[in-house]
């Protein structure tokens, strides 16, 4: 779960998409919706997971594999990342979670976490959490550091400030096009990404967008050629 791209389009409204590098076998066809809990996510068919989802509380998590640097895998792991991120909605706030979920026996990892108004890193290492507060009100980009280095990571920030400097429309279509052509003439570390034959490559975007009280997912299956679309009406207080 490898690039995310965060961009706000004011009045707490944002853009946040997800382009994922995973092996093609463990592609979700379509979006799901837990109807017991109030969630909208791409399930995983092998454990039931996801790397990202959106509430009906006004929250929404996007994880990536790992936290500063590559790490050493080291099996068996006591629950996948991927439930992790179900397991975050049932805290009732980030904080909350950060400072009372078991993270032990969880392969490191990184979310990015909007909840209600408010955008935080997250980040657990493998021993020890770190969490920041960004600012909403500015784009933020994120490359998974399982899969690029620190030099690679700093080549597609270029690529998003470059991006963020031209003169087209900052919204939801031009960032998706971003998402889908930065970097395209490096077959390895691009947007689009595949290596060693499609044994790892990017196997579809996720957008999601908040307005107008609602997330509305958007979920691009690149393997199976096939696009989903679904809204998520926000609780009003």
């Amino acid at each position: 779960m490898c690039t995310v791209t965060y961009l706000p389009l004011g009045n707490e409204e944002f853009c946040l998409t997800s382009n994922r590098d995973e092996t093609p076998g463990r592609q979700p066809m379509e979006l799901y919706y837990d109807e017991a809990n109030n969630l909208l996510f791409p399930k995983e068919p092998k454990h039931g997971g996801t790397w990202i989802s959106a509430s009906a509380d006004n929250r929404l998590v996007c994880l990536l594999n790992g936290a500063f640097q590559k790490h050493k895998q080291e099996p068996p792991y006591r629950r996948s990342r991927g439930l992790v991120v179900l397991d975050y909605f049932e805290y009732g706030t980030t904080a909350q979670f950060v400072t009372n979920y078991y993270f032990d026996g969880i392969e490191p990892f990184t979310m990015v976490i909007f909840d209600n108004a408010k955008l935080f890193d997250f980040r657990w290492d493998g021993a020890t959490k770190h969490l920041l507060e960004l600012d909403p009100e500015k784009p933020h980009i994120w490359s998974s550091s399982t899969l690029y280095n620190d030099e690679i990571k700093n080549k597609r920030i270029a690529w998003f400030q470059n991006w963020l400097a031209a003169e087209q429309e900052k919204n939801a279509a031009e960032i998706l096009k971003f998402h889908k052509t930065a970097g395209a003439e490096d077959k390895e570390n691009g947007l689009i990404m595949s290596r060693n034959n499609n044994l790892v490559c990017t196997v579809s975007i996720t957008q999601v967008i908040k307005k107008d009280h609602k997330f509305s997912l958007k979920y691009f299956d690149r393997i199976n050629n096939q696009n989903t679309e679904q809204i998520l009406n926000l609780n009003r207080v």
